[in-house]
C-alpha cells in the first residue's frame, strides 16, 4: 500500500468513531438509462447529510494529534462544510466560529 493509500485508510477506519460505513447503493433508473450498472455512494447517511464531514473531521484529527490546543476554529463557509465543521467541533468539545459568505 502506497503513502496515500495508507493515509485514506487511517482516516476512513478514525471516522467511524461518528457513523458507520456508508454503504454503495445501485441506482436502476440510471442504470438502466445509461446502459452501465451505476452505485450511488450515499453520502446523504452521515450525520450532516453530506460527505464534507469527512474533511473537517480528518482536519480537526489530525489537528489535535498534533498538538494544536486553540482555543476557537474558524471556517469559512455557508453549506454543507459549515455543518460537518459545526458537528464535528461538537464532537471533540471544540468552540468553533462560522463565518458566511456574501
Amino acid at each position: 500500500m502506497n503513502s496515500f493509500s495508507a493515509r485514506v485508510a487511517v482516516a476512513a477506519e478514525a471516522i467511524r468513531e461518528i457513523f458507520p460505513e456508508t454503504p454503495l447503493q445501485e441506482n436502476d433508473y440510471l442504470s438502466k438509462k445509461t446502459g452501465a450498472r451505476v452505485l450511488l455512494k450515499r453520502e446523504d447517511l452521515t450525520p450532516v447529510r453530506s460527505y464534507k464531514i469527512r474533511g473537517a473531521f480528518n482536519f480537526f484529527r489530525k489537528a489535535l494529534a498534533a498538538g494544536n490546543n486553540a482555543e476557537l476554529f474558524v471556517c469559512a463557509s455557508a453549506g454543507n462544510h459549515a455543518q460537518g465543521f459545526a458537528f464535528v467541533c461538537r464532537h471533540f468539545g471544540k468552540k468553533g466560529v462560522v463565518t458566511g459568505m456574501n
